[in-house]
């Protein structure tokens, strides 16, 4: 049995003396180098080091538990700020320049929530970039918390963190989170043993809008599933982890597996539409913490520092040796071992832009709680020897102006720059000169607009037809910006090729989830070239548009209920991404190479059921939104539609499903973004039990085609027949409500055999309950009064 206990060493920032990237690594099963931060926000106080001990130590158990003995919390180094009273306990430390997956400890006033989550997930089993903990409402919060135990929220989070797993309850409540299947509408789980309650609103107040055993019409989109709180289950650990019992991971979804561990793959959950309906723990297995293999790159020095070898994953010998006859031979030139650890490091510069001209005018605006330490610097790139004028204006009659013979020049705001918009206009000698500027500014609180960008590979096999992609978050303090204008802008550094690419949050291709704050695109095949690619993004924001979204969670509800505030300052934020790398490029010239995206939202929007003459038919409209002709731009050619009598035909062997039978109807698919509706009717002779799956791919003009899209399940009868016709979204759910909601009025009758009749209210909470209930000794009628305005 491997030691479970967990070591908190406390350090104390007392100087920064060296850079270098700190990174989680596994000893013996256990972590070690995992970086909790203590935000300055949060007061010196011995009470809440404990509590951070005491919880992560209960947490490093329970994880030892669900990874099956492999993993547990073995180091932990927390660092707290420098304005706390130093003890001796505290040990100096060399703090990293960068601290991947790190978890922070922060008290944000602006946070009226606290949710526990976990920033900067791009895609299944890559991993996060932190995790966020509020000190008071979770870490200082003895007993249950809103979310759950803490060590169930710990090891929930860490899952997002470290392996890049995904919730599994519903993705949101806009639409159902029920799925059709062997006679049901199911509530999305994992795993289908977790008992609850099926009902209108957060508390599932019993409705007959969710007859969950009505097949043959749509449950009502208020429809929720509420789990019970106490029953005696082990998964799954990133579904509802405030039922306290759980200690697991969901399990492969096949026969041999036990059922109370197994991955239900047809749940509307985050986790099966990023994750291909995978298992957590098949996600989890994969990730190198449970192998034996590593990355290593190799930097040569000297006055300069080059790369030699890109980081590459040690997985056999032949890797190893190939690096090896990668290392220099001879020595050379001087010893800049600082050269050498920056390279490594590849830190990023903030450039705003570049641009040619003899007078360029550029305008930025800084907003409240940001303005420290603010300037403006020029650089000149190409040969020029004659003067630079730097005149900047800004709010409440500021003006500034430098005059320089300099290449690079700088202008600074005294003291805190004031809030709004500032302008700098440059004037050289001549024209043709290029020259790049940035500006810069510190934030003097935690609450400004941040931006963070992420790549989804450092280095990309143009031959595999795998496309970067970026990704970019944009936060304020710890809630998602939306409606944020964000752009790339990609340039080879031979100068070859540059373009400027627009990123989305619409929940297109490849964007997960849309309004989540993380904007998404494709780099495209001819804004790619050989070696060495650089991406800056610009995200920018006009007042009155920005949303700020902050979300809610309960521990007897699923869902999240998302808060939406207006920002009314205008911002511009830049980041420099590292370097791609891109190896076998090949101009494709005119050539289309690029399928459309692949379609992650076919649901149910409709059932219309009629009685035949031999039995039922249904008729199912089925919704999406369409994708474009090259991923999510353009308008693709046509869609390939399949059924199948079971899951994997459809996941992994769709060309040989069944093709949906469509007629002569011509299905022409719609611009990228707009809704697209297909009806399928299925006419049975016997009852509807069975289950039928559907999904759909999108084919371009010169035939690429799409991955395959969701898989829906829609419940049939056996001998069932089915064929597609032309879809309309017009007719929406009814939306039925409790009889509280209505604003019902009812009224018992109460009838004597002497004719008396006896009038009286009754309470509208109990009326909806009580319809078939008889009172001895009377005959009962109920008159309803509704209120529908």
């Amino acid at each position: 049995m491997r030691k479970q206990i967990m070591k908190i060493l406390v350090f104390l920032i007392m100087c920064l003396c060296f850079k270098y990237i700190a990174t989680i690594r596994v000893y013996n099963g256990g972590y070690e180098d995992l970086y909790i931060v203590i935000q300055d926000n949060n007061e010196d106080s011995e009470f809440l080091l404990k509590r951070i001990q005491k919880i992560f130590t209960d947490s490093s158990k329970l994880l030892f538990t669900a990874t099956k003995s492999h993993l547990y919390f073995g180091k932990i180094k927390v660092i707290v700020p420098k304005t706390w009273q130093h003890k001796e306990k505290y040990k100096k430390a060399l703090i990293p320049s960068h601290i991947e997956q790190k978890i922070i400890i922060d008290n944000a006033k602006q946070d009226e929530n606290g949710t526990p989550r976990v920033y900067g997930i791009t895609s299944c089993g890559t991993g996060g970039s932190y995790m966020y903990l509020h000190s008071e409402k979770f870490i200082l919060k003895t007993g249950q918390t809103s979310w759950g135990l803490h060590d169930n929220v710990i090891v929930h989070e860490f899952g997002h963190l470290r392996y890049g797993l995904y919730d599994e309850y519903p993705i949101s409540h806009d639409n159902s989170q029920f799925y059709q299947y062997e006679g049901e509408w199911k509530p999305t789980r994992c795993t289908e043993d977790m008992q609850g309650e099926i009902g209108i609103g957060s508390d599932c107040t019993k409705s007959v809008a969710c007859d969950y055993k009505n097949t043959g019409k749509k449950l009502n989109n208020n429809c929720n599933f509420c789990p019970h709180q106490n029953q005696d289950l082990e998964a799954s650990l990133m579904g509802y982890q405030w039922i306290d019992a759980l200690s697991k991971f969901c399990e492969r979804s096949d026969p041999t597996t036990l059922k109370h561990v197994r991955h239900n793959r047809f749940g509307k959950s985050k986790h099966n539409k990023l994750c291909r309906s995978e298992s957590t723990w098949e996600i989890m297995s994969n990730h190198r913490d449970f192998s034996v293999s590593y990355l290593l790159g190799i930097i040569a020095f000297s006055n300069t520092a080059t790369v030699v070898q890109q980081l590459t994953n040690v997985t056999s010998d032949s890797v190893r040796d190939q690096l090896i006859n990668s290392l220099p031979t001879v020595a050379y030139g001087g010893t800049c071992i600082g050269c050498g650890i920056e390279r490594a490091i590849e830190l990023a510069s903030e450039r705003i832009h570049s641009t040619t001209s003899s007078i360029v005018k550029l305008t930025f605006p800084i907003e409240n709680n940001q303005g420290e330490n603010t300037f403006v610097a020029v650089v000149v790139q190409s040969d020029y020897s004659g003067r630079l004028d730097i005149n900047l204006t800004g709010p409440n009659d500021f003006s500034r102006t430098l005059i320089t013979a300099e290449k690079t020049a700088t202008v600074r705001i005294p003291d805190i720059a004031q809030p709004g918009d500032y302008e700098a206009t440059v004037t050289m000698d001549t024209s043709g000169i290029s020259l790049e500027y940035v500006v810069k500014s510190t934030p003097v609180s935690s609450d400004i607009i941040r931006v963070e960008a992420y790549m989804s590979a450092s280095k990309i096999d143009f031959k595999t037809g795998e496309l970067p992609i970026i990704y970019t978050e944009v936060t304020k303090e710890y809630s998602q910006v939306i409606n944020a204008n964000v752009t790339a802008r990609v340039e080879s550094y031979d100068g070859g090729k540059g373009c400027d690419e627009s990123l989305y949050d619409n929940g297109l291709d490849p964007d997960d989830i849309r309004d989540d704050g993380i904007y998404s695109a494709y780099i495209l095949p001819q804004c790619l070239g050989a070696g060495r690619i650089n991406v800056k993004i610009f995200a920018k924001g006009q007042g009155g548009k920005v949303r700020i979204k902050s979300v809610t969670a309960g521990g007897q509800a699923p869902y999240q209920e998302e808060q939406l505030k207006e920002y009314n300052e205008r911002f511009q934020r830049v980041r420099v991404m590292e370097d791609l790398y891109i190896e076998n490029y090949e101009d494709p010239g005119l050539n289309d190479t690029v399928p459309p995206g692949r379609v992650s939202d076919v649901d149910i929007h409709n059932i219309v059921t009629k009685a035949t003459l031999s039995g039922e038919s249904r008729n199912f409209t089925i919704s999406w939104t369409a994708p474009g002709d090259d991923k999510s731009i353009g308008r693709a050619s046509e869609y390939i539609f399949r059924i199948a009598d079971d899951f994997e035909t459809l996941q992994d062997n769709f060309d040989n499903a069944e093709l949906l039978d469509i007629g002569t109807l011509s299905f022409k698919p719609l611009n990228s973004g707009e809704k697209e509706a297909l009806k399928i009717v299925v006419d049975a002779e016997k009852s509807y039990t069975s289950t039928v799956f559907f999904a759909l791919k999108a084919v371009d003009e010169v035939g690429n085609t799409g991955k395959v899209s969701n898989i829906l399940s829609i419940v049939v009868a056996k001998g069932y027949r089915a064929y597609g016709e032309a879809g309309s979204l017009e007719t929406e759910d009814v939306d039925v409500k409790t009889a509280e909601e209505q604003n019902v009025m009812i009224y018992i009758i109460l009838g004597s055999a002497a004719g008396v009749i006896v009038f009286s209210d009754y309470s509208r909470n109990q009326a909806f309950w009580c319809r078939n209930r008889r009172v001895p000794g009377y005959v009962i009628y109920f008159i309803i009064s509704l209120n529908l305005n």
